[in-house]
């Protein structure tokens, strides 16, 4: 990448590397490498292109304390915040029944949005009861946004920014 950038000039910003077998992405200054089992489409590369220049930092975002206003739920997605800056890639937040876990999710999402981190999220559930719970708590703490699905939805639509599914339906979705 670095030999084509000297011929052709301009800055590396995504690499795909593979052996033949497995294939790799690697945003070269921003995260570590991840394996990838397909590529982005055009737009999905021209907006990691764009959100490498808009993105605001996320340690100055503010969490909005209407969505996840407990000190607890504060600190949760605080602490997810933070290392999403340091370039992790996985989390665990573990909270009792009860707590908030779904405002939890509501306020991170929110925030990476408004900071211009994430363009589409995916919410898994394993329980159509719980799918009902965070699109309508999603619909009631971040209006703006669409959601998917929404009542009257036969088919997957692609144009929406949040998509709330069960483990059977998205693999229902991936293998159609």
């Amino acid at each position: 990448a670095k030999n084509l950038q000297k011929i052709h000039g301009g800055a590396i910003t995504h690499i795909f590397y593979t052996n033949g077998f497995e294939t790799y992405f690697w945003e070269s200054d921003f995260y570590p490498p991840v394996k990838v089992y397909g590529f982005p489409t055009r737009d999905d590369l021209e907006w990691m292109q764009a959100r490498r220049e808009i993105r605001w930092h996320l340690s100055v975002e503010l969490i909005n304390p209407a969505i996840a206003g407990r000190d607890y739920q504060i600190a949760a997605i605080r602490a997810a915040l933070e290392g999403i800056e340091a370039r992790r890639r996985k989390f665990l937040l573990f909270m009792a029944t009860g707590t908030g876990k779904t405002r939890v999710a509501a306020g991170l999402v929110d925030v990476l949005i408004r900071a211009r981190w994430a363009k589409r999220v995916l919410f898994l559930v394993d329980r159509i009861a719980l799918q009902d719970q965070a699109l309508n708590a999603f619909k009631e703490h971040i209006p703006s946004t669409p959601r998917w699905p929404l009542e009257g939805d036969k088919e997957f639509v692609r144009n929406r920014r949040i998509y709330v599914a069960t483990y059977p339906a998205m693999l229902n979705l991936i293998q159609n």
